[in-house]
């Protein structure tokens, strides 16, 4: 062969293995993005810059409910320093960087993002703004990251690629994503440079990473809502009182049919005391408080809510919809006591937490739209319980036929679901029946204006069971 046919031939190799790994690459994103991740929602630009901060500031990739919620904040705020300094408030934060100095806490953030020390003048300077505290850390990861430049944005760039097509495949393929995983994942991002070779090496690796987090522990247990499902961790080595506590009235199935009845966007969602008819039920003895245990109320955090009086707990209990440092005890307040945190579910946390409230009674933030606890049950006990779904309020006029649909209930067994309608309520003098009430697609013709309510029930042939309501709003037919 002439040496110019195998030059000719060699790069030609070399062309068709650089079309190759053009094709991989394209393909694989496009496969991550298939299914959107719901948190993904929120504007792009949003996604991207909350998920620049996690690589900036913990050098890994965001949580799907982490990198929602995050984006939304940027989206929503008109103050973004406050937002980006909530950002940095987190136990992660704590447990790993909350020790270092601040030379360590810059140069992390020039190491995670571009894989290199920052300069002797740029560290001069970010130190001094930390030290002054003219800028949170979160802000300053945010301003090196705004300021880059050649190959350091090409690296911030790709490394924000590979965290999202990461994020992608996590939610879409419902793998667990939890502490035991940081590291490998840290990894992960590493490896990612300016190259777009590394771009392609580690989303392979992406599509084959496997999760070292446990299954359903012991201490797990799973809130079934008509939102969805929360599945929690308890801690019982730091509070064994709250958690024997929690546990007792799981063991009695106290928590099903209660609702939350305490949601305020941007602090807590709180239930577990209160039905849907507002009755309150009776508990057991209170408990002592177990604040000062080392848990923080960070974000995804389950504590007790309690009276003024410190040894008041009983049955009701709050999640944290954001940090809420001022409830931890301290030498002058008795604070509220965690005893443990959402590891999944944390979407449907945050739905609650943003349905509108009304003042009602002696509830000042209860949900227009009742959010029920179908069940708490621990999570390496329970079956999977059926969803049931009664379809959005409808607007409807007299003397025209309404049809109900149940369709879109969901038994996870798929096994075969029972249905049960029921009217809760309906205009007065009228005389309106449902039928087919034991199908999915019952039907009633409404004969006077007002609201109507329904309440379907759907069972899976075993105890499990789960309910939601529905509103039909009727007007008079105009002929």
């Amino acid at each position: 062969m002439h040496r110019s046919s195998m030059f000719n031939s060699a790069l030609n190799l070399k062309r068709a293995r650089s079309f190759f790994s053009m094709i991989f690459k394209y393909l694989l994103l496009t496969i991550m993005s298939l299914v959107p991740i719901g948190a993904f929602a929120q504007s792009q630009d949003s996604v991207n810059l909350a998920q620049k901060m996690y690589v900036a500031y913990y050098g890994r990739a965001g949580d799907p409910g982490g990198v929602n919620f995050w984006a939304a904040q940027f989206d929503e705020s008109n103050n973004l320093d406050a937002v980006l300094s909530n950002f940095g408030n987190s136990q992660e934060y704590s447990d790993n960087f909350a020790s270092l100095s601040h030379e360590e806490l810059v140069t992390g953030l020039f190491q995670q993002m571009y894989n290199r020390s920052p300069g002797a003048e740029g560290l001069d300077f970010y130190v001094a703004r930390l030290q002054s505290g003219q800028a949170t850390l979160a802000s300053i990861a945010k301003q090196i990251a705004d300021g880059a430049q050649g190959s350091d944005t090409l690296s911030l760039d790709n490394k924000i690629t590979v965290a999202n097509a990461f994020t992608s495949r996590i939610e879409s393929e419902q793998i667990e994503y939890g502490s035991a995983d940081i590291s490998s994942v840290q990894t992960l991002l590493t490896a990612v440079t300016s190259s777009a070779s590394s771009v392609d090496t580690v989303l392979a690796e992406v599509l084959a990473w496997v999760s070292q987090s446990p299954a359903a522990s012991d201490s797990n247990v799973i809130m079934t809502t008509n939102f969805g499902s929360i599945e929690i961790e308890l801690f019982p080595e730091q509070a064994p009182i709250t958690v024997a506590n929690f546990l007792a009235y799981i063991e009695t199935d106290f928590y099903d049919e209660l609702i939350f009845h305490r949601v305020i966007r941007g602090f807590m969602i709180q239930g577990g005391g209160f039905d849907i008819a507002g009755s309150q039920r009776s508990t057991f003895a209170p408990i002592a408080l177990e604040a000062d245990n080392g848990l923080s109320n960070v974000r995804g955090t389950i504590a007790m809510a309690r009276t003024n009086v410190p040894d008041s707990a009983t049955s009701q209990f709050f999640i944290n919809h954001v940090d809420n440092l001022f409830l931890d005890a301290t030498g002058s307040d008795d604070g509220y006591a965690v005893f443990g945190r959402v590891v999944s579910g944390m979407d449907v946390v945050d739905t609650i937490a943003n349905l509108p409230t009304i003042a009602l009674g002696s509830f000042a933030d209860l949900p227009a739209e009742p959010v029920t606890i179908a069940s708490v049950v621990l999570a390496n006990a329970s079956t999977a319980t059926p969803l049931a779904k009664a379809g959005p309020d409808q607007s409807a006029n007299t003397f025209q036929a309404v049809y109900l649909n149940a369709s879109e209930s969901s038994d996870s067994e798929e096994g075969s679901l029972s249905y049960s309608w029921t009217s809760l309520a309906q205009p007065l003098g009228s005389s309106a029946v449902l039928y087919a009430r034991t199908s999915a697609n019952p039907y009633f013709t409404p004969d006077v204006a007002g609201d109507y309510v329904f309440e379907l029930i759907v069972n899976d042939g075993t105890e499990n069971r789960s309910t939601e309501r529905i509103v039909i709003s009727v007007s008079d037919l105009v002929f």
